[in-house]
């Protein structure tokens, strides 16, 4: 059964309601509702393109990608929509992930697809990879991170599996 029109990634709250975008061409919200379709409720307004959440581990909060200035950043909201807040300030980040403890924001720059994280709760950026680290999967421990790398060409991903703490290879 379609439950909403949507794209990109959907997320799952710890009380099982959906967080997706919807939209067209000329822009994407955030709505989250029930897993039946029920009750759904937009929390962005027509502010360019807002998509691909991730939920925090104490489902409180909402990590998205937002092009709202202008060039797409991370954003972060509270579940109901409010305290919407810039997080980064480089050049297109996305694929945001948050950490199992729920302090830190894991996500690529788009010019490089390099490993980066964020404090939720705001300051500093700290690159972490010198070497695309793309889309991050973090480990429900948090211990370890995993990302698609691309050694030769775009169509040949490879997954390298990473210590959280130095950044150490541990798989590949």
């Amino acid at each position: 059964k379609n439950v909403a029109d949507g794209r990109g990634r959907v997320a799952w709250t710890n009380d099982g309601q959906l967080v997706y975008n919807s939209g067209s061409v000329l822009g994407s919200d955030l709505w989250i509702g029930r897993s039946d379709g029920a009750e759904p409720k937009q929390l962005s307004f027509n502010e360019g393109f807002n998509d691909w959440p991730a939920i925090s581990p104490d489902n409180r909060t909402i990590v998205f990608q937002s092009n709202r200035t202008g060039v797409q950043h991370l954003w972060r909201m509270d579940l109901d929509g409010n305290n919407q807040i810039q997080l980064t300030n480089g050049y297109a980040e996305r694929n945001a992930v948050v950490s199992p403890d729920g302090k830190w924001v894991y996500y690529n720059a788009s010019e490089s697809n390099f490993l980066w994280k964020v404090p939720l709760f705001g300051g500093p950026a700290i690159p972490l990879t010198e070497e695309c680290a793309a889309y991050p999967s973090i480990s429900p421990d948090g211990k370890l991170i995993a990302t698609f790398h691309f050694p030769r060409h775009d169509h040949e991903a490879r997954i390298t599996v990473r210590n959280s703490e130095d950044m150490k290879t541990v798989n590949d």
